[in-house]
């Protein structure tokens, strides 16, 4: 076996380097900040190793600390320094980069219109870890109308709605028979062609999904709650010019 060390492997790329390091069954060891949310890692198995990128000393006495799988074995076959890799090479395409929990929301100022930044950022991430994955761009504005838009009143709890967005054309005739099925007592309505679905129960157990969206009505498409919607919006219009 051999071992393998990744730097930021709490953020949205590091959690795909971590996955395909443990699939491919190198002994993972993760390098985590002292605030870094450690509990996806530790329930992975992935070793632990907080570290201080600020200070020199503790920074090479964590790296030192580990003993080697065995005798005359390197400490660290492989690193990955993943840490800070959402800080663009390429200014003049995006600014401002930060990302936010770890279902692949990135908060950033552009340039680009919406499909070029989705392209270029699908490029980007096949570019430093291989995953082929589709990107949707859209704006704090949008965002805003999303929470705007929601049709469940104040019956309804209002943490078990989600959001569904998507940069493709929802057909009609699709949209109108799925929300004419019985789903329980889950929900699935359409405003003003924006999704939303009514998840009572855990989603984990869920017939409705984004998943089941995405096979069903022929798209792809990321779904969100209220509190990732409100926190993605204060966080674009923190680096949004003021006019």
């Amino acid at each position: 076996m051999e071992r393998i060390l990744i730097t930021g492997a709490s953020g949205f790329i590091g959690s795909h380097l971590i996955s395909e390091a443990l699939a491919l069954g190198y002994e993972v060891w993760a390098a985590v900040r002292k605030d870094s949310d450690r509990k996806r890692l530790t329930a992975q198995g992935v070793h632990l190793l907080e570290v201080d990128y600020f200070d020199e000393d503790q920074l090479f006495g964590a790296l030192s600390s580990v003993a080697p799988l065995e005798e005359g074995a390197p400490q660290w076959h492989y690193v990955i320094h993943n840490a800070g890799i959402t800080k663009t090479a390429h200014p003049e395409e995006f600014a401002e980069v930060t990302t936010y929990i770890q279902s692949g929301n990135i908060v950033l100022r552009s340039p680009l219109s919406k499909e070029e930044t989705s392209v270029r950022i699908a490029e980007i991430i096949r570019a430093y870890c291989g995953a082929e994955l589709q990107v949707i761009t859209t704006d704090a504005s949008e965002l805003k109308k999303n929470l705007r838009g929601n049709p469940f009143g104040d019956e309804y709890q209002q943490d078990r709605v989600f959001y569904t967005s998507t940069m493709e054309p929802i057909d009609p005739k699709r949209i109108a028979a799925l929300c004419q099925e019985d789903f329980g007592e889950e929900e699935l309505r359409m405003v003003e062609g924006r999704l939303y679905m009514y998840l009572p129960k855990d989603a984990s157990r869920s017939k409705l999904s984004n998943n089941f969206l995405e096979k069903k009505l022929k798209f792809t498409a990321t779904t969100r709650n209220r509190n990732t919607l409100a926190r993605l919006i204060e966080l674009a219009e923190a680096i949004t010019p003021s006019d």
